[in-house]
């Protein structure tokens, strides 16, 4: 080829470019929904997570409150309590009978976890006005009234922990399944 002369072979066909753009668009229809459904399941796995954290610190700390605070068998601690993170706050045990901030503690953080489904992602827990049922919010009220779904659910009289939801099928995710 001489310099200054254009080859007529360089470059890509319109039907060459065409079959690249749909081939993309195939990829990106079969995968994109596949991505989308990653998100519910990562929602999933952190309520899980969540939870079994949660209530596995319920039950250490109401074992330290009956052996250190003089609590009575099966006493679970106090809304109060985990609101505040402290057993000491809460007023289930005095700073002498916990004298290290940390065991006095749910979570290690200053603060409780949110509810990854909730809209506003709340660590308020709330008093449970029942007892829990899939698909009811902790007042009580079924699915599909107007939702309070955000932060946990706690039943101090029995130590219940779940995620405070408005959702009964599962369809907007399934946090209500836990």
């Amino acid at each position: 080829m001489h310099r200054g002369q254009f080859s007529k072979d360089v470059g890509f066909t319109l039907i060459e470019m065409l079959m690249v753009i749909l081939l993309v668009a195939i990829l990106a229809a079969v995968a994109i929904p596949q991505l989308i459904d990653f998100r519910t399941e990562a929602k999933d796995a952190a309520t899980h997570a969540t939870l079994g954290t949660l209530r596995t610190a319920i039950a250490t700390q109401a074992a330290q409150m009956k052996m250190r605070c003089g609590a009575a068998a099966g006493a679970f601690p106090a809304l109060a309590s985990l609101n505040n993170n402290s057993v000491i706050t809460g007023g289930d045990c005095t700073a002498l009978q916990v004298p290290i901030t940390a065991e006095a503690q749910f979570v290690s953080t200053p603060t409780l976890p949110g509810n990854p489904w909730g809209a506003n992602k709340s660590n308020v827990v709330t008093l449970a006005a029942v007892v829990h049922v899939a698909g009811m919010q902790c007042d009580g009220v079924t699915a599909f009234v107007p939702a309070t779904d955000d932060g946990w659910c706690y039943d101090p009289t029995t130590g219940s922990f779940w995620a405070n939801s408005a959702n009964s099928t599962g369809t907007g995710g399934t946090e209500d399944l836990f």
